[in-house]
């Protein structure tokens, strides 16, 4: 949703996925996760506003990410 990525994109073959994939980029360079149109929108707006949106998608992954572990237990807590 908030990645340029598909799941199944040629990259994630091999053991890898787009949620190992977004954990190990999205801490220390998100604009590498995030699709590039997300922050376009918000280029004419003040510092405060692209701070917002960027703690927000920020958020967005880290549910993404919590909501796919590999563990049942996890996955079952967020879908409810």
């Amino acid at each position: 949703m908030v990645t340029r990525t598909r799941p199944t994109d040629d990259m994630f073959l091999g053991g890898r996925s787009l949620r190992k994939w977004v954990k190990n980029h999205f801490h220390a360079r998100m604009e590498r996760v995030i699709e590039l149109s997300l922050m376009a929108a918000s280029r004419d707006h003040s510092h405060e506003v692209k701070k917002m949106l960027e703690v927000t998608i920020g958020e967005l992954l880290k549910l993404g990410i919590l909501c796919t572990q590999e563990s049942p237990s996890m996955s079952a807590r967020c879908s409810r």
